[in-house]
């Protein structure tokens, strides 16, 4: 269960909290919000739910994302409700801590790690503040393929790194809170130096704040271009 999020939309504020499920046979992130958050917020890993009224959306990053609104409800331990054992074990185990050089393709891990290097490409996406995906800019207008021409987007932090220990390197990549987190930046300060046009001299404030620095990361290794192993990262530690 990742930290809560206060959001303003529509000049409505509101909250969100994400969240991490799985059934031993794949792993999405689910996000809760505004009521149903304090439902989340009282979840422990490991625990076993039920999850009714849910919706899904597709996601930015890792495919079908579950959406629970204001017709969700999450049923806690729920009685006559089991996963198979096989399952279970699985989501039991949780994040297993290896070697960069050990990751392989699928699994859900944790690293020792250091940051070595940021990446060329766009630290930023711009979302639709209604269905939150991301929505194309056409130069006039922004457009969400759902929800049609967009007023003002929001913006969201997308942190592409290298990071090493002492087996091997592998690129990185992190969205949204847990790319604030890596950077040490609000989603306001971003959103302020976008529109100074990102100065140079920010940009390598950042790197050199970010290189070197140490952290503790759990994500999941993917394939990215080129086959090119990537490790997405889910939480920092």
């Amino acid at each position: 269960v990742f930290p809560v999020k206060d959001f303003e939309s529509s000049g409505k504020k509101g909250k969100l909290a994400n969240f991490m499920i799985q059934d031993g046979t794949r792993e999405v992130r689910a996000t809760a919000w505004n009521d149903i958050v304090e439902e989340v917020l009282k979840l422990n890993q490991n625990d076993m739910v039920k999850i009714e009224g849910a919706y899904t959306k597709e996601g930015y990053t890792d495919g079908v994302e579950l959406h629970l609104g204001w017709q969700a409800r999450i049923l806690k331990e729920p009685k006559g409700v089991s996963l198979p054992a096989v399952a279970y074990q699985k989501a039991s185990a949780g994040a297993i801590t290896k070697k960069i050089n050990d990751l392989q393709e699928d699994d859900y891990a944790e690293v020792n790690a250091k940051i070595a290097g940021l990446r060329e490409g766009k630290m930023y996406y711009e979302a639709c503040p209604k269905c939150k995906k991301k929505i194309s800019n056409l130069g006039s207008a922004y457009v969400c393929e759902e929800c049609g021409e967009v007023n003002e987007p929001l913006y969201s932090t997308i942190a592409r790194l290298d990071i090493e220990d002492d087996s091997g390197n592998i690129p990185a990549v992190a969205f949204r809170d847990v790319a604030e987190q890596l950077f040490d930046i609000s989603i306001q300060e971003l959103k302020q130096k976008i529109e100074e046009g990102l100065p140079d001299e920010w940009l390598n404030g950042l790197k050199t704040k970010a290189v070197g620095k140490k952290v503790f990361l759990q994500g999941r290794v993917k394939k990215g271009l080129g086959d090119e192993l990537e490790f997405v990262v889910r939480s920092v530690g």
